[in-house]
This record gives structure tokens, C-alpha cells and sequence, in this order.
């Protein structure tokens, strides 16, 4: 099963564009409202049309929350177990807002969607009773930062309309649009052209700051062509010494996979070669962990099995040894390819899922060792780890039921 740290959980799936090592589908469910006679113990969401609820926030001056969610989200799925259930995160969002759950999928969801311009979940809106946005942040948080949420919606000098009227009105200080460029980031709001005009006006001299840091990496397009991507590696080495050298190499790996691996996707032979000559700007250890990506997902998309397994352990080896989320989540897209299930590939995957286990035993990465051994004939060993699998989604709050069906297969071939 393919897994979510705290850190994913402050992310968020994008529709039209899924990543892999982000790929989590567990059924969301409805919240029940349960009150108390002494208060309150969950958040109380409104069942009304949309029109009703904005009418209302109109009348009593409020502000509206809106969690827009998906049946498929996992993140949407934590916040209702774990943060909506917080009773200082339920009283505080009942006594504030008015609270509104929309499914995107279905009935008004679509439509509101387009509206408000949502496309990856979970996405909070504040909205005020006119319908405008006020503040709007992604992805799923724990009770602390949910509250925080809050409170900036509610700052009518921080929120998300309070910061744009400031940029419009001309604010350029270096800490201001580092906030700016950082709060329109979690909202999943289009930074391009305030990172552009930030960059553009800073000197060589004034360029190595950990406000410049951001605000690059977060103008970034998932791709090599945008010039941040060519400030920042051909001046790695003066970032590294101001900033976090974990971050500023994480922002080129993952800009050079991401362009590559939609090159690979595409099956485009001359933009994937543009991107072999583009990254050798890069520092030698991240152009070697590139590269080894891109033949390991070339290799597969060209059904060389052989190939890919070869880079596969390469790659693991070298660059994944102490990676247990993603060791996991390469065993786990072997898993899940149906065009291919040769033992010595289903092995890889088995030995990936395995170490991935060793470094941190989880609910996910049981299930995905329990998975692969059932697809190599292994039931007895299988079924113990789905028990695992299953025992520590429980101890976890995790949603169990998808392992649990593993475990039936598991059990009727025995």
C-alpha cells in the first residue's frame, strides 16, 4: 500500500496529476455531528445549498469554513478522524465560522469547483458571505496548525485578501513576499509572476538569502526550463551556505525528475535528451541521482524488465537505503503493475518492501510486503504481515478494510 507521513499529509493529490509517491486512496466518510450538554466534541458542518449558507454568513457576519473533499482522499479521511474530532479544534471552529463539507464529486461539488478553483484535496476555503475568498489553504495539518489556519482567516491583516492587497499596493519587502509567495504556495495559488518580479529585482549581491531561497523554490514549474531552475543549480553551492542544503538539493532533484520523467512519460526521445544535457549543470551527486532515476523509469516505460530492475537496485542502493517511504512506494508500484508479474520483478519488489519494513514498520509497507508475497505464492508469510498490516492500521487510525481483503485472497489460496 502506497504511504503517507505527516509530511504528505500536508500535501495534497492534484486531480489531473497524481504522484507516485504520494498515491493514497482510502475511503472518506461523512462526519456525525455529536454535541454534549457541556461542549462541543467534533466540528458541526451545515447540510444546506450553497446559496442558503452563504445567506446565512451574510446575515450574522461570518465567516464561511469550507472543507472541500473527496471520497477517495486519504488526507480527507485523517482530517475527519483526527482533526475535526479535537475538541479544541471543534470548539473553536464552531464558536468562529460557519462549517460547510462539500463532496467535489458530486452534486453541487462540481460546480463549486469550478468556481473556486479547486483541483487537489483536501482544500479549506474561508469564504465570506458575498462569496469571496478571504483564505484558503491545502492539504491535511495536525489540530495545532488547523487552528492556526483559522486564526489567519480571520486576521484581516494576514489572511490571503489582506496579503494581496498588500502586493497590490505596492508592498515589496524581501520578508513580506516571502510570506506572500509561502501562503499563495499551501493554497495552491499561482506564485510565477510575484517570484518572477521579486527575482528580477535583486542584485548577484543580494541574492543569497533564505527569503530568495523560497521564493525560487517555490516559483518553480516542475520543470528545467524555468530560469529559477538555472539560478538556483548553477548557484547551489552559495544557497547551501545560507540556507538548508537538504532543501535547496531536494528542489533540483525533484524539478529534474519531475521534467524528466513527464519527458519518459510522454515517450518524447528529444525532450528527454534536452533534459540529460540540462542537468549536467547539476552538482555531481544530484545529476548521479537523477540520471539513475531516469534510466530506472525509462527502462520500465519501455518494458525492459530486466533493465529496470537492474537500475532498481542501483538506484535503491545508493540513493533509498535508509528511505523506508520510498523503498515502499517503489515495491508498491511493482505491485501494482498488471502488465508484468515475472518472479524475479514481484522478488524486487518483495526485497524493497522488506527492507522498507526493517527501517520502520507501518501499516502500509506490511501491507505492500504482504501484497507482493501473495502475488509470488508466499501465503503463509503473506498472511502474517496483512495481520501486521492490519493490527497497526488499527493502532494507527488508519482504515484497515482494504488490507483486510488482501487477507481473505490470502487466506482462500490456503
Amino acid at each position: 500500500m502506497s504511504s503517507y507521513s505527516e509530511e504528505a499529509i500536508q500535501s495534497s493529490f492534484k486531480k489531473s496529476n497524481m504522484k507516485p509517491v504520494l498515491k493514497m486512496i482510502i475511503t472518506a466518510c461523512f462526519v456525525v455531528v455529536i454535541l454534549t450538554s457541556v461542549e462541543s466534541q467534533i466540528i458541526e458542518f451545515r447540510k444546506d445549498a450553497w446559496e442558503k449558507v452563504k445567506a446565512d454568513a451574510k446575515t450574522h457576519d461570518k465567516i464561511i469554513f469550507v472543507d472541500a473533499f473527496t471520497t477517495w482522499c486519504g488526507p480527507c479521511k485523517w482530517m475527519d478522524k483526527n482533526v475535526f474530532t479535537d475538541t479544541e479544534v471543534a470548539d473553536f471552529y464552531n464558536a468562529n465560522f460557519i462549517n460547510y463539507k462539500i463532496d467535489m464529486e458530486k452534486g453541487e461539488g462540481p460546480a463549486f469547483g469550478k468556481t473556486y478553483e479547486v483541483n487537489a484535496y483536501p482544500t479549506f476555503l474561508f469564504i465570506d458571505g458575498d462569496g469571496e475568498v478571504v483564505h484558503k489553504k491545502m492539504g491535511g495539518m495536525p489540530p495545532a496548525a488547523f487552528i492556526e489556519t483559522g486564526q489567519a482567516a480571520m486576521d484581516p491583516e494576514n489572511n490571503i485578501s489582506a496579503l494581496k492587497r498588500r502586493y497590490e499596493n505596492g508592498d515589496r519587502d524581501p520578508a513580506f513576499i516571502q510570506k506572500y509567495v509561502v501562503t499563495m504556495t499551501n493554497a495552491y495559488m499561482d506564485v510565477r509572476d510575484v517570484a518572477d518580479e521579486y527575482i528580477a529585482s535583486l542584485s548577484e549581491d543580494n541574492l543569497y538569502t533564505e527569503e530568495t531561497l523560497i521564493v525560487l523554490a517555490s516559483g518553480m514549474d516542475g520543470s528545467m526550463d524555468h530560469p529559477f531552475f538555472k539560478i538556483l543549480a548553477e548557484r547551489q553551492s552559495g544557497f547551501e551556505k545560507i540556507g538548508n542544503p537538504e532543501m535547496v538539493r531536494n528542489v533540483l532533484t525533484s524539478n529534474a525528475k519531475g521534467a524528466l520523467f513527464s519527458a519518459i512519460q510522454r515517450r518524447d526521445a528529444a525532450a528527454f535528451q534536452k533534459g540529460m544535457d540540462q542537468i549536467q549543470i547539476l552538482d555531481d551527486s544530484v545529476q548521479g541521482e537523477v540520471e539513475s532515476f531516469a534510466y530506472m523509469t525509462k527502462s520500465k516505460f519501455e518494458k525492459d524488465y530486466d533493465g529496470y530492475v537492474r537500475h532498481t537496485k542501483k538506484y535503491a542502493k545508493k540513493y533509498l537505503s535508509d528511505d523506508w517511504s520510498g523503498l515502499n512506494s517503489l515495491a508498491w508500484e511493482i505491485y501494482e503493475d498488471e502488465q508484468y508479474a515475472g518472479k524475479k520483478y514481484l522478488k524486487l519488489g518483495a526485497k524493497l518492501a522488506q527492507k522498507s519494513v526493517e527501517l520502520q514498520s507501518a501499516s502500509f509497507n506490511n501491507d505492500t510486503y504482504a501484497a507482493l508475497l501473495y502475488k509470488l505464492g508466499k501465503y503463509t508469510k503473506a498472511k502474517a504481515y496483512a495481520e501486521a498490516a492490519i493490527r497497526l492500521a488499527k493502532k494507527e487510525g488508519e482504515d484497515p478494510s482494504m488490507t483486510e481483503d488482501l487477507l481473505s485472497k490470502i487466506k482462500s489460496k490456503m
